[in-house]
């Protein structure tokens, strides 16, 4: 089989398993509000955690909760992916063979090059690929993106955020809601991939 490397159909990739939005955990949070043992408020927290979180995430245009996706191919193609940061290291290629059996493509037939990270990164097919069976999207890549570990001033721009939206539940806060948006919008943009 050809690899095509042009002529691309845009790369959308799917979601298998979303994030738990725990990595910047409950505890920090609270640490960060100074409020003690109380639990009384946990759910509350979690929810603003999580959107603050999950806000950072789509202005960012960043994965930043590690969770697992996958992109659907048509046939073996180079392509730059549409998420960052992937875990580069755990990028796997499965397709259904001319048998219509799944199978797992060797990792010594393709190359993920790790572009950094204000950039997305691209895999690149090498050498001959095997023959696939004729079905709707016979391969796809799997893989994790996100951070294991949060870069601390970005979980420092999270922790102010979701302190900001549990702080001023009500209508009744200083300033406008975009002003609280526009601040957190400023922060967050040195990790926009633009």
């Amino acid at each position: 089989m050809i690899v095509l490397t042009t002529q691309r159909p845009e790369i959308i990739s799917r979601i298998q398993t979303e994030g738990t939005y725990t990595t910047l955990t409950l505890a920090t949070f609270k640490e960060h509000l100074k409020w003690g043992d109380d639990t009384s408020e946990d759910v509350t927290m979690q929810l603003y955690l999580t959107s603050a979180i999950k806000q950072a995430e789509a202005y960012t245009r960043r994965a930043i909760d590690l969770a697992t996706y996958r992109t659907y191919l048509d046939s073996f193609y180079n392509f730059t992916f549409d998420i960052a940061p992937i875990v580069v290291a755990g990028v796997a290629v499965s397709y259904y063979n001319s048998s219509d059996v799944l199978t797992t493509l060797p990792t010594t037939e393709y190359t993920v090059k790790d572009k950094g990270r204000d950039s997305y990164a691209e895999i690149e097919f090498t050498g001959t690929m095997p023959e696939l069976y004729d079905r709707y999207e016979p391969v796809y890549v799997q893989f994790q993106a996100g951070y294991s570990t949060y870069p601390a001033d970005l979980a420092a721009i999270i922790l102010q955020q979701a302190a900001d939206y549990f702080e001023n539940r009500t209508n009744d806060q200083n300033g406008s809601l975009n002003e609280v948006t526009f601040g957190f919008h400023k922060r967050l943009f040195p990790y926009k991939i633009l």
